[in-house]
Parts: C-alpha cells; sequence; structure tokens
C-alpha cells in the first residue's frame, strides 16, 4: 500500500510534532511507501483535493493516514466525501488530547504501536460513523464521536480553551470546572424528538447530545451504553436542571450512574431528527461551530479504516 499521511503538528497543543518526526522516522526504517502533507485548519480541503486528484486505477492501493486528534480525524473524513468519489481507507496515529475515537476502536495510544496496527493491515474494516443533514442551512457532514448541542458544545467550548493552556492536565476535575460556568451560562431550550417513529417533546433541555461511542471530554462519558459496532447511535437528552440535580448529574457522571436520574433520557437508533427553534450552540467531535436553529436528521453509516488492531499483542498495546 501507498500512505498519504496528513499530519497536523499543532496537534496536542504542539506536541504532535514530534510524534510526526518518530513516525515519519519509523516509516522510512520500515520501507514505507507515502507522501505527506502538513494541515493546520485545512485538512478537509487537503484531503478533498488529494481524492480528487487521485487516479481511478490508484485507489484500490491508497491509505490516508492522518497523524493528528479528533478535530484532524474528522476534517478529513469530511474531505474524502465532500470530493464524492470513492471512500478511501483512512488510518490513524492518534496525537490529540483526547482521541476518542482511537479509544472507541482499540486502538493503541502510543503512536509507534498505533503505526504498527496500521501498517501491518491487509484488508479495511469498516467502522459505523454518523451522517447528519440540517434543512435549515442545508449542510450536511460526518462525524465519529458525538454532535452535542447545548451546554454539551458549551463545556466543550470551555473545555477547549482549558487544553491550550500550557500546563494543563486532562481528567475529571477541568470537566468539573467547564461543566458549573457552562451551567451558569446555559439558558434552558426546547425541543423535538423523533426516535422510531415516535415524538417526545421536552421542554427544559439543557443537554443534548448524539454519541457513535462513550468518549466524551476528559475520559468522561456521557453515553455509557453506545457502541460503536452496534450500528445505532446514542441520544442523550437532559431536562429540568436545577443546580441540585446538575450537582447530581455531575457526581453521576463520575460514578457512570447517570442512567438511573430523572431528568437524564437515553434513545438508541439508526435515525434519529431533532427540531431546535432557538439559537443553541453546538460542537461536533469537540470542534465548536457556533449558535444555529436547528431541523436536523442523523443517520449512520459505515466507513472503511485501516487497522489490523490484534496484530499487536494485547500488552504492547496497552504501551503509554
Amino acid at each position: 500500500m501507498e500512505y498519504f499521511v496528513v499530519v497536523n503538528e499543532y496537534a496536542k497543543n504542539g506536541s504532535a510534532k514530534q510524534i510526526w518526526q518518530t513516525i515519519h522516522s519509523e516509516l522510512v526504517t520500515q520501507g514505507v511507501k507515502f507522501t505527506y502533507k502538513k494541515v493546520n485548519e485545512n485538512a478537509v480541503e487537503v484531503a478533498k483535493n488529494f481524492t480528487l486528484d487521485l487516479a481511478e486505477r490508484e485507489k484500490s492501493k491508497t491509505v490516508i493516514l492522518v497523524v493528528g486528534g479528533n478535530g484532524t480525524l474528522v476534517d478529513v473524513l469530511n474531505g474524502i466525501k465532500q470530493a464524492q468519489r470513492f471512500d478511501l481507507p483512512i488510518g490513524l496515529v492518534p496525537a490529540g488530547i483526547e482521541n476518542g475515537f482511537a479509544k472507541a476502536i482499540g486502538l493503541s495510544l502510543n503512536p509507534i504501536v498505533a503505526l504498527k496496527q496500521v501498517i501491518n493491515t491487509t484488508d479495511k474494516i469498516y467502522y459505523t460513523i454518523g451522517t447528519y443533514q440540517e434543512t435549515l442551512r442545508n449542510t450536511q457532514g460526518y462525524f465519529l464521536n458525538n454532535f452535542g448541542i447545548g451546554m454539551d458544545a458549551f463545556i466543550t467550548s470551555i473545555y477547549n480553551r482549558k487544553k491550550k493552556r500550557k500546563f494543563f492536565r486532562r481528567g475529571f476535575l477541568p470537566f468539573l470546572t467547564s461543566s458549573i460556568s457552562a451551567y451558569y451560562n446555559q439558558e434552558p431550550f426546547s425541543t423535538t424528538v423523533r426516535v422510531s417513529d415516535s415524538y417526545k417533546f421536552f421542554k427544559h433541555v439543557y443537554i443534548m447530545n448524539v454519541a457513535n461511542h462513550p468518549y466524551f471530554e476528559g475520559d468522561v462519558s456521557l453515553s455509557p451504553q453506545a457502541n460503536i459496532k452496534d450500528k445505532k447511535l446514542d441520544l442523550i437528552v437532559t431536562e429540568n436542571m436545577n443546580f441540585i440535580r446538575f450537582f447530581m448529574l455531575i457526581v453521576s457522571l463520575y460514578f457512570h450512574k447517570q442512567l438511573n436520574l430523572k431528568s437524564f433520557h437515553r434513545f438508541k437508533d439508526d435515525q434519529i431528527h431533532l427540531t431546535i427553534k432557538s439559537l443553541e450552540f453546538l460542537q461536533i467531535d469537540g470542534e465548536e461551530h457556533g449558535s444555529q436553529y436547528f431541523d436536523i436528521f442523523f443517520k449512520t453509516t459505515s466507513y472503511p479504516f485501516w487497522f489490523n488492531l490484534s496484530s499487536v499483542p494485547f500488552k504492547e498495546r496497552r504501551k503509554k
């Protein structure tokens, strides 16, 4: 196989630059055929143009390898899809702070070990991804991790700013402080949910999250039963939260007991429709997208990736 490597050296607050140097050296040592392109905020365009320019005869022997975090990975996916030619398989060396997709599928977080799981591969493997179509703005796209509206997006925005600090340490504490700040800035909103031809109306919503797997920010799991292999999406709706209920939610998240709360509602399906008539903030796979109204349809589909996870012994996969 020949690899087109999309490298985001700005990932992980710039630490990805050193990771890429290590990966570049290993690719050369292993005699792997590759070219590469460094990106910052243009990964969508780079992946789209590469796919448009690729000769038809080359598609069966080409893999796009991402060295970056969640944002770079989903941008590459959307770029390939925007080209509307063929679904090139994607490999990943996780070089971000959260790396939710890598955790969900069992890809090693050690860059060298993850690279082995990529280059040891001989055939594509398919995983579920989420798609969305927003009719008010006539926009559509794909996500790998989660799609959040309301306080969820506020938390992500505050947490992202924290991640840029020099001595940032990920985990539950920064998530907690981000959540408290978001709670005091989020007004409740109303929404209509359609799942499996059944309609539900909620008047005082704080959090809406459509998840493809359990991992959110700081190893917190909003949707502990979400499963990237079941070809369905998890929808979480939290409503009617005074501060006491909000505090109970945070404590429950820490102990993974949120499904027991009356204010916490969970739905699961391969098709979900949401309508929100107020301006609410949005995040997609941890990237902020401003505020908007929503008339949005979600579905699942499958996409080819380039991993052989079991080609590396389990003990080696757990290396940091």
